[in-house]
């Protein structure tokens, strides 16, 4: 068993992932937030956007309250299963195709970078043989908000170590939590095989998706249209403040996250009865509450904001029987021709709601994969 919490490598993992970070992230681009990663013998481009993390405190209070343990298993299955395919498509080094040193240095500089951006206090034991993850963090993002965590902490976490051990029977559990009143949020991941006691989860339907050339066609960097403005320039500018990963605007804290989470959010919640109309209604009070900490509420600053924040180069236009918008450019995956972009819809009715003064819903959704 390996044991990573020594101080000296903590501070050089920072350093490390800084000098990553600085690199591979581009938020100087109106439209698009790019991950560069490397992969085999090519360049991965990968797609992400920046999502506030009351989304997901207020979507997993919403689903528990209505479904219970069926809400928690939907939202673990969309959080594990977006682990997978973003690990998948990053090319993450699996335990088999490296030696067990390069995969725990890998592993440990993978949990630094984790730590830096969602949560601090880092602390991690590996037995690979076994395939046992079992972490400590402090003030991990959603869960020590709201002592939930079933999509980012214990599902996210699930996925990226089911692929890098190359085992989708791995399960998480979160054992402690800030957000329930302990000192630290602890989560332990291994084969269900291996617990000692019953947990809620069972998800190994893990979709094997890959890095491909359609996907880095849909979602090749290209000049925006309507929008102008990067999330570097609004950071500039003291829009929003931005730290290490953090995006702040007011008190509202975003982070960065993979694309795909949208598709796959919408397809779990959507296997409940009313699950998709509480997405939607999270994201439409989301939107209102965006705009209510906004220092120019205006539309421009919706189309501007969301454009900076990786969501494609947007135009809102007034017709006559209400209101439409145009996004050029929204990220693309093999889910988009099923999506029926419950999240986005769900933003962007809040925030224009807000700001007209009146409830104003966008329920017509179309999608031209010339300009997705």
């Amino acid at each position: 068993m390996m044991k990573f919490t020594n101080r000296l490598r903590e501070a050089l993992s920072k350093i490390y992932i800084g000098f990553l970070m600085s690199d591979v992230e581009n938020i100087r681009t109106p439209g698009f937030i790019i991950d560069k990663m490397s992969g085999d013998q090519i360049e991965l481009m990968l797609r992400n956007l920046f999502l506030p993390e009351r989304f997901f405190i207020q979507l997993e209070n919403a689903f528990v309250e209505k479904f219970g343990v069926d809400g928690r298993t939907a939202l673990y299955s969309a959080g594990k299963k977006g682990g997978y395919v973003y690990s998948s498509m990053a090319n993450f080094t699996q335990k088999s195709k490296t030696s067990d040193k390069d995969f725990n240095n890998f592993a440990w500089i993978l949990l630094e970078y984790v730590g830096g951006t969602y949560a601090s206090d880092v602390s991690l034991d590996l037995d690979i043989e076994n395939k046992v993850f079992d972490a400590t963090f402090k003030n991990f993002v959603v869960c020590e908000k709201n002592g939930k965590g079933h999509i980012i902490t214990e599902g996210g976490i699930a996925g990226i170590w089911s692929w890098l051990v190359e085992d989708k029977t791995i399960e998480a559990t979160q054992t402690t939590c800030q957000g329930r009143g302990d000192k630290k949020c602890a989560l332990i991941a291994q084969p269900a095989s291996q617990f000692k006691e019953q947990i809620p989860y069972n998800v190994q339907d893990l979709p094997d998706i890959k890095y491909t050339e359609m996907y880095a066609e849909f979602n090749k960097v290209r000049p925006t249209e309507y929008t102008k403005l990067t999330l570097d320039e609004m950071i500039q500018a003291q829009v929003v403040n931005y730290d290490n990963g953090k995006v702040l605007l007011g008190e509202i804290r975003h982070f960065e996250i993979d694309a795909h989470i949208l598709y796959i959010l919408e397809a779990e919640c959507s296997k409940l009865s009313g699950g998709e109309d509480i997405l939607f209604e999270v994201a439409f009070n989301q939107g209102k509450e965006i705009m209510a900490n906004a220092s120019s509420p205006t539309l421009q600053f919706i189309m501007d904001y969301l454009s900076a924040l990786g969501w494609g180069d947007l135009i809102i236009l007034d017709i006559d029987d209400g209101y439409k918008v145009d996004s050029n450019f929204f990220p693309w995956t093999q889910y988009s021709d099923k999506c029926r972009y419950t999240v986005f819809r769900g933003l962007l009715s809040g925030m224009v709601s807000q700001v007209l003064g009146k409830e104003t819903r966008f329920k017509k959704y179309e999608t031209d994969m010339l300009n997705s």
